[in-house]
């Protein structure tokens, strides 16, 4: 699914055009304060089944749930990257026990910034990163849970 931005509200739907389906799903902002976001859409070439409707509204859960992870991670007013690499670092550097350690992250303005961290400043940051996955995937899990497909039957 691919994200296609203009969009104020939420559009699921499935929409024929010529002898094409195309699938809407979701409404997301890159930010707050942005006036337009974006909903998810797929093309199909053939009349969906709702197994492949339902498939495409999963991979699209999925991919909103790691890019929340990844990119929408604040800890002291600095934006960190929780990419996997970065996920197994982190947990990594907990496990070792070595102190102080350092991280880059960034500031407001997109600058990199390298933070030193003690032991008890680690702990509530590695805490907090903790708590923002398991946030994350308890609602990946509550928007599966909840799903209702029945806007894309035509």
């Amino acid at each position: 699914m691919e994200k296609i931005y203009g969009s104020s509200t939420r559009q699921d739907s499935l929409i024929k055009v010529g002898k094409g389906y195309y699938m809407y799903y979701g409404f997301g902002k890159d930010s707050e304060d942005a006036e337009h976001g974006y909903n998810y859409r797929h093309k199909f070439d053939h009349k969906p089944t709702a197994e492949e409707i339902k498939e495409q509204v999963i991979a699209a859960i999925d991919m909103e749930t790691r890019e929340r992870i990844t990119s929408g991670f604040t800890y002291d007013g600095y934006k960190v990257n929780l990419t996997l690499e970065n996920q197994f670092n982190y947990s990594m550097f907990k496990n070792m026990g070595r102190y102080p350690v350092i991280i880059k992250v960034q500031d407001s303005e997109g600058n990199d910034v390298t933070l030193s961290l003690t032991k008890d400043n680690y702990s509530a940051f590695y805490s907090s990163v903790q708590n923002h996955i398991k946030e994350c995937l308890q609602s990946c899990w509550q928007e599966k849970t909840s799903l209702d497909l029945s806007c894309y039957v035509i």
